[in-house]
């Protein structure tokens, strides 16, 4: 087997890789928690999920009916969880404040080429070709690439916030709704689109999968929804506990203006006054 070729799954590196990938998630989650909801981007990435699985469905359908082997499906570990750590990136770009950190930027960045590169390696694996894995190789090098950028950015010290300039059009929902509701509505098309074609082909498994994956879009929509309105309500809330705060400072420091106002007065008048003071006999 030469370095160019695919090898077949799983293999020996799997054992590293999977783990790997966890552990970039739970990097990804503790950097930025103060930054994302995980209620929201735990939504969206069901939503992605499932409109992944759904999509590939087809493909693995046709694989194993052709006789290729069920271990091949391990492969699609790869871009699933290529898919969760770049939702938990966009989620934070989207909804932060503050701005994204220039390094997690880059990672968010590089992880679309590794993502491209994982799909093209499990619709390989898939489809039993075990040839030639050098348009994969193409997307994990670029995607490396920027991940050595992001490293570089954090060693020279110019880690600054990136932040999007996301217009809020859905009134009471947080930043980056609409796209967020564009990119789910697509799924939703897209898990129906499956279950129509297993009604045509007449398979089962197709239409329980499209029909499964359309329950779980449409019922992420609505939870995203409902704790998107819920966000911006705590969101506003807050805002207007700052202001009473604030309106209850400057109240306070009026007052405190006036006090010294009248202190001056006094102090002023007590030094005009002109009448002598008495002499001691």
């Amino acid at each position: 087997m030469s370095a160019q070729t695919t090898p077949e799954p799983p293999g020996v590196w799997d054992a590293f890789f999977v783990p790997a990938l966890l552990l970039v998630i739970a990097a990804i989650v503790v950097a930025l928690r103060s930054l994302i909801s995980f209620r929201l981007a735990a939504l969206d990435v069901c939503v992605l999920v499932a409109a992944g699985v759904t999509m590939a469905a087809p493909f693995i359908r046709q694989s194993l009916e052709r006789g290729v082997s069920a271990e091949s499906l391990f492969t699609l570990n790869r871009p699933l969880l290529s898919i969760v750590t770049l939702m938990l990136l966009v989620s934070a770009a989207l909804g932060s404040w503050e701005g994204l950190p220039r390094s997690m930027a880059l990672v968010g960045l590089g992880e679309i080429p590794l993502t491209i590169g994982n799909l093209i390696y499990g619709y390989a694996a898939v489809q039993g070709q075990y040839t030639q894995n050098r348009w994969a190789n193409l997307g994990w090098a670029l995607g490396g690439a920027i991940f050595t950028l992001g490293a570089l950015v954090v060693i020279l010290g110019v880690d600054r916030p990136v932040r999007l300039r996301v217009r809020r059009t859905i009134p009471n929902h947080p930043a980056g709704s609409r796209p967020v509701l564009l990119l789910s509505l697509a799924a939703l098309a897209l898990t129906l689109t499956v279950a129509g074609y297993g009604l045509l082909v007449d398979a089962r498994g197709l239409v329980l999968v499209g029909l499964t994956a359309s329950v779980t879009v449409g019922a992420a929509m609505a939870l995203r929804a409902s704790a998107s309105i819920r966000s911006a309500e705590n969101a506003y809330s807050h805002l207007d506990g700052v202001l009473v705060d604030a309106e209850r400072t400057r109240d306070e420091l009026a007052d405190a203006n006036e006090e010294l106002a009248r202190a001056n007065v006094q102090i002023q008048a007590g030094r005009a006054d002109p009448r002598p003071r008495a002499r001691a006999d």
